[in-house]
């Protein structure tokens, strides 16, 4: 494999020169930078990510943890987080795993982008994030994290959502999926707000998939005293319980993470 010692020997420039070059210092000048990406192109070089963390303390790696990528929301969040970094010289790494922060760690990434999910023990974790050693980014917390962060007010969302259906004319507005604390509150308190009455019956058992929503639509019994319309937990729960009626029999938004 060639290395830079090799390009600063083809190109005629020094070591210097060319680490530069291939970083995009602009105390570069254009043809010389050319002369040297010529050098590195021809010779299919490749940066050594290891070696430029023991030069430079820096890896241009940002790491994306997330729990699942099923969703067309993460998929489409990752494509746009891993666009943005390309634009400012950083690779990203996504990792869909509880421990992806353990794996950042031991890769000395020089950064870290978490979505925040539902853990089995938040305290423990939460306390554990705290004491990493690098840069941390916190989306779609319900909490405040000891690092910047963007916070979703997800029960301001839901009783939007409600608000919108009883301006529709809809009295008797259900949930589907019960797998979410935060968006269960978020559906009680708006129902109470908007002084519509709350029927734990309303609230239809779902994860977070479509299937979930589909079943859960599928085994339910309507009544004259059911549900005019329903909140699904997130889009894809969703699309799951429009894909249960081919014709608009009852109204359903949808809400997202």
């Amino acid at each position: 494999m060639i290395t830079i010692k090799d390009i600063a020997k083809l190109a005629g420039v020094s070591y210097s020169t060319v680490s530069k070059a291939l970083n995009g210092d602009p105390r570069i000048k254009p043809a010389t930078r050319q002369k040297v990406l010529a050098v590195a192109e021809k010779h299919q070089y490749r940066k050594n990510i290891m070696a430029q963390q023991l030069s430079t303390g820096r890896s241009n790696i940002i790491g994306f943890v997330l729990d699942e990528l099923s969703n067309p929301l993460f998929s489409n969040i990752s494509g746009n987080l891993h666009a943005e970094l390309k634009k400012r010289g950083y690779q990203m790494i996504l990792v869909v795993a509880d421990d992806g922060v353990d794996i950042f760690s031991q890769l000395r990434v020089d950064g870290c982008i978490l979505w925040d999910y539902a853990l089995e023990d938040r305290e423990a974790f939460w306390k554990k994030f705290a004491t990493l050693n690098m840069p941390c980014f916190v989306l779609g917390t319900d909490e405040a994290p000891n690092s910047p962060y963007i916070k979703i007010d997800r029960k301001e969302g839901i009783y939007k959502a409600v608000q919108h259906l009883q301006s529709l004319g809809h009295s008797r507005i259900g949930f589907i999926g019960n797998s979410q604390n935060i968006k269960l509150e978020g559906y009680r308190e708006a129902l109470q707000r908007t002084g519509l009455e709350f029927e734990p019956h309303d609230v239809l058992p779902a994860h977070s998939s479509w299937e979930d929503g589909y079943f859960a639509i599928r085994n339910y019994s309507f009544g004259s005293e059911s549900p005019t319309a329903f909140i699904g937990l997130n889009n894809l729960v969703t699309r799951g319980r429009c894909v249960r009626f081919s014709k608009p029999v009852i109204t359903c938004l949808r809400i997202y993470h």
